[in-house]
């Protein structure tokens, strides 16, 4: 079964979501965000009779180009928009987050809502976040269905653990960055799931009434998301992650118990190369321990 969901944002998209619309004096709330679409999803429902309307929302709001933009922030307007429409709407539509991983990172317990953070394999880009996504969830946790951490964003901790070892160290030094063999991948992508289950320490320090707290996912709710074959062309700017790999992480289970995440995403279908798609792979893998791929 295929259910289709309505993507909130996506890099390079400006924040407005706190600005002027129909909501009461003129403001934008999220109650009125949530309405407009109940009210949008019932016309295209009515205008395409076999289509079931859309199941959802996934929130993927990123940052810009420009480093010095505001809409490199998330501003707490932006915020409650965003937490009181997924409330609005989780008894009767899917919500979902999809964060690039510094978003959404188990690696650090720093938090704060700007996006202009150095990577640590590459001080010089500034573009990452710092657990932004993760208040989101720590504010509302029964809000989001799925929390889809983007394991492919540019310089990633992901990236950083596969081709420089995790370590600091090793940046700029001769030999370095270096291929992830298949055994790393299978490595890495385990450790990002079990993370995420096993639950990260936090410093939120009173954002949003949020207090500092071990934050954790339950493995039902962990999608983690990966680039399939463009990612090739980025160099070791986003992670490549043999589809095997990926399959056999999942099979490794997280916890004592073994126990599943929910499964795998990844961007883009369009990249898929004809009759050997990325997710024929992971799919193959997963069905090792009798799963199939989620995406």
């Amino acid at each position: 079964e295929v259910v289709h969901v309505i993507s909130i944002g996506g890099w390079g998209v400006e924040h407005t979501l706190d600005g002027s619309c129909d909501g009461p004096g003129g403001a934008c709330d999220g109650a009125t965000y949530a309405a407009s679409f109940r009210a949008w999803n019932e016309k295209v429902k009515a205008a395409a009779p076999d289509f079931p309307g859309f199941a959802g929302i996934d929130w993927d709001i990123e940052g810009v180009n420009e480093e010095s933009s505001p809409s490199n922030e998330f501003t707490d307007g932006a915020y409650k928009v965003m937490l009181d429409m997924s409330a609005a709407l989780k008894d009767d539509f899917v919500v979902t987050m999809v964060p690039p991983q510094s978003y959404f990172d188990c690696g650090t317990s720093e938090f704060d809502s700007s996006l202009r953070h150095p990577a640590a394999s590459t001080p010089s880009f500034h573009y990452h976040g710092a657990n932004c996504y993760a208040l989101l969830y720590a504010k509302c946790p029964d809000c989001f269905d799925l929390v889809m951490v983007q394991l492919y964003e540019g310089w990633a901790r992901a990236g950083f653990d596969l081709y420089w070892g995790g370590d600091t160290a090793n940046v700029g030094q001769p030999g370095f960055p270096r291929d992830g063999t298949y055994a790393d991948q299978v490595k890495v992508a385990q450790k990002n799931a079990q993370c995420l289950t096993d639950g990260y320490e936090i410093k939120f320090g009173g954002h949003l009434g949020v207090a500092s707290q071990n934050l954790t996912v339950p493995a039902s709710k962990v999608v983690l998301g990966f680039g399939n074959q463009w990612v090739d062309s980025t160099g070791y700017k986003c992670p490549y992650f043999d589809g095997n790999a990926v399959g056999e992480a999942y099979c490794q289970g997280v916890g004592q118990g073994s126990t599943k995440i929910r499964g795998y995403m990844y961007w883009v279908i369009a990249e898929d190369k004809a009759g050997a798609p990325w997710a024929a792979d992971v799919s193959a893998g997963m069905k090792n321990c009798g799963s199939e791929v989620v995406i």
